[in-house]
């Protein structure tokens, strides 16, 4: 998929070539002109002849002017927006590389992505790692959910049944409303697995989509990346993938509005949010035998990005993950 910046590059060349195309063409009417002139009018002085040849060469002089004034303005512009968008992933990487460095990461504890909604520009680290997704997979669950409403196929009133094999210790309050063989609606499993990151209301949701290898499969859709054999099979994610999830979550953000309005609710305190008070973080935290992640979309005035931190076995994971944030916040 073409960045935007080569996107941008194209589409002066495009204009360029036009330019030079029109400007030519100009020449080429101006001869035509000159020739029908000379040809129906037989009486014309050679004098006369010889100041049409002599204004058309100097046209003909002021046209090659124009067309490398308009070259050479095209191609300093081209340099002029390449080093401005380029200052952006610049940033980024030193505050990434400066965090790398004070605290011990690597590429088998540590990946990291940012991306900016209006330049386009990101800046990824170690992104084909997988680590253990932890909650980050109930994003993606919730959509092909939202998917399915928008499609009819079902409704957030539609209610699912409760079996004792989709209990889960954790946090959120399915066991504790409901009993087992009770119906559920979909729209309090939605809220309950976003918001309190509830295992037992992921468990009947996965359930109804067709089990762990179901779901894998299908939410694969939300990337364009090839993934590796052990997505299909296993809880894992990595920076690559999640990114995606994210563009995806807000290129369609009407269509997925309450998930996003969830994610704004979820964990007001902790990790990307835990130093961040002024501005709206959409959000979905994830913590498992020692991996510590946390992604979502950071409404930072009209300039809006996407960030995410993955971290296994990284003492202190939810406060360097805030760290993080507020660092970039502070250098935007």
């Amino acid at each position: 998929m073409k960045t935007k910046l080569q996107k941008l590059k194209e589409s002066k060349k495009r204009k360029r070539r036009l330019k030079i195309i029109t400007l030519l063409g100009s020449v080429i009417i101006i001869a035509i002109i000159v020739g029908i002139n000379i040809s129906s009018n037989h009486k014309i002085l050679l004098p006369t002849i010889k100041e049409e040849k002599t204004q058309i060469a100097e046209d003909k002089v002021e046209i090659n002017n124009e067309i490398i004034e308009t070259i050479n303005e095209a191609n300093e512009a081209e340099v002029v927006e390449v080093i401005e968008t380029e200052k952006e992933a610049i940033k980024i990487k030193e505050i990434i590389e400066k965090t790398i460095s004070e605290n011990q990461l690597n590429e088998t504890n540590f990946a990291f992505f940012y991306y900016n909604i209006n330049s386009n520009e990101q800046y990824l680290y170690n992104e084909n790692t997988y680590f253990t997704a932890a909650s980050t997979i109930k994003v993606p669950i919730a959509m092909l959910y939202y998917d399915k409403i928008n499609h009819g196929d079902v409704s957030l009133d539609t209610k699912l049944v409760y079996k004792s094999s989709d209990y889960e210790a954790g946090t959120g309050d399915t066991s504790a409303t409901y009993k087992f063989g009770d119906y559920i609606p979909i729209s309090f499993l939605l809220e309950e697995m976003i918001k309190e990151s509830d295992n037992t209301a992921t468990n009947i949701l996965k359930r109804e989509l067709g089990g762990e290898k179901a779901y894998r499969i299908l939410i694969k859709q939300y990337t364009k990346y090839t993934l590796a054999e052990e997505f299909n099979t296993e809880n894992v994610t990595s920076a690559k993938y999640s990114l995606d999830v994210l563009k995806r979550l807000y290129k369609d953000q009407e269509k997925y509005k309450d998930l996003i309005n969830l994610m704004k609710e979820s964990s007001s305190g902790g990790y990307l949010k835990k130093n961040i008070k002024e501005y709206e973080i959409a959000h979905k935290y994830g913590s498992i035998a020692g991996c510590t992640h946390d992604y979502g979309i950071v409404y930072y005035n009209e300039n809006p990005y996407l960030v995410g931190v993955f971290t296994k076995n990284v003492p202190n994971a939810e406060n360097l993950i805030a760290e993080i944030s507020k660092t970039i916040i502070d250098n935007n």
